[in-house]
């Protein structure tokens, strides 16, 4: 049985216990509680984090053995070839330049518009083809929209006739591996067929199909019923300035 000493002890204890559990926590100031991660507005599930993946690389020599046979033959071959050498001002281009949030729009672009239209793909079954393509004739490019509305100078742009350039096209994985191009905007082509569906022929009359009237992926955003998700404007050198290569 606890005395009236052993309970008066007891009791100051509690009170020194609790006195400097208060001075600790003024002097530490309030707590503040942990905020819960909260997602990116632009993630969503797409585009997350590769924090726990390497960053892809490749042998510097091995870079440079690839740009110098591509300079020793097609490049040089174009340039020496008075057929095509006549079209441009100067030599050929050799590289293409993308700002990145440039291609990070267009990728976010490709995997949230498919989602939209259908949930059950995945960005597995999803991919970025890079075509290698011309600039046509000046006369030709003034016809076109989207060689008028870009970053580059209009003074600049003239000389991108006749030089190489990228067109980069979605596609999409079938459960038979074809790789195929498609229009992440027009669920018709989910399937495939963009490559053989005549809407999407060369002068084709027939309206192409979007989810939205508005051009997403398209270069200068205003509506247009002959698009398809894409990507082509960068900026070329030559006649950008070579000596800001590396390879």
């Amino acid at each position: 049985m606890m005395t009236k000493k052993s309970l008066l002890l007891v009791f100051v204890t509690a009170i020194v216990s609790v006195a400097a559990t208060i001075i600790i926590r003024d002097e530490l100031g309030p707590s503040t509680p942990v905020a819960e991660p909260t997602e990116s507005p632009k993630e969503n599930g797409i585009c997350m984090d590769y924090k726990s993946e390497d960053m892809s690389t490749l042998n510097v020599d091995l870079v440079h053995t690839m740009v110098d046979e591509y300079k020793s033959n097609q490049w040089n071959f174009i340039n020496t070839n008075p057929r095509f050498n006549a079209k441009i001002s100067n030599d050929d281009a050799r590289a293409i330049w993308f700002d990145l949030e440039t291609l990070k729009q267009f990728i976010y672009h490709i995997e949230k518009e498919t989602k939209a239209q259908d949930s059950t793909i995945t960005s597995n079954n999803l991919g970025v083809r890079l075509y290698y393509a011309t600039y046509p004739d000046q006369d030709i490019m003034n016809k076109f929209g989207d060689l008028k509305s870009t970053s580059v100078r209009r003074s600049d742009l003239l000389n991108y006739h006749n030089r190489h350039t990228l067109v980069m096209i979605p596609t999409i994985q079938k459960e038979d591996g074809d790789i195929l191009d498609f229009n992440p905007l027009d669920k018709d082509t989910y399937d495939g067929t963009l490559l053989t569906n005549k809407k999407y022929k060369f002068n084709a009359n027939d309206t192409i199909n979007s989810r939205t009237s508005t051009t997403i992926l398209g270069l200068t955003g205003t509506p247009d019923v002959r698009r398809t998700g894409s990507k082509n404007h960068g900026m070329l050198t030559p006649p950008d300035a070579v000596s800001t290569l590396a390879f």
